[in-house]
Order: structure tokens, then sequence, then C-alpha cells
């Protein structure tokens, strides 16, 4: 996740579906691969990644978990990273 102010998209024009007031979704016309979302989070926009979009995400490793209180019941997080109920503030 970054501010949308730091993401560029390189290259094509995704189709995009409005998924809520505070999101879009962007994604692949021609497979239907969903490539990253925008929310606006109060004023502040934020950019999520899908790793698969990403020539090179192989080095990349999670800094937090997000969206936590919809995580199924059998789902125990135990990478001692920090979680968020639903979005981490701007810095994290």
């Amino acid at each position: 996740m970054l501010p949308t102010s730091q993401f560029k998209l390189t290259e094509g024009t995704p189709n995009t579906y409005k998924t809520s007031e505070a999101s879009t979704r962007y994604f692949c016309g021609n497979c239907g691969a969903n490539l990253y979302d925008i929310f606006d989070l109060g004023g502040n926009s934020m950019t999520v990644v899908t790793l698969p979009t990403l020539d090179d995400g192989h080095g990349l490793k999670p800094s937090y978990s997000m969206m936590v209180k919809y995580k199924p019941e059998w789902l125990e997080i135990t990478d001692g990273l920090p979680q968020f109920d639903e979005y981490p503030p701007m810095s994290a």
C-alpha cells in the first residue's frame, strides 16, 4: 500500500469497477486479473498493488496485515507483524 500520488501505471489502460464508496478496483480488460485498488480513506488516497502484477516482486516482504477483522475465525496470523482491523494509518 502506498499513497496514490506515488503510484505510476507504466503501460495500458485498465478497466475499473467501483467496489464501494471508498474503493475502485482496476483490472485487466483481457483476462480480468485484478491489478490494483485505489482507496479514498478520508481524503487520503492509497493504492494497493497486487503482487503478481509486479515485474519483480519476489524480494518484497509484508510489513503489516490489514483487514484482519474480516479474516475467517480459523485463520491465525502468527508472523508478529502489526495488524490492523481495516486500513493502516498513512504512515504504516
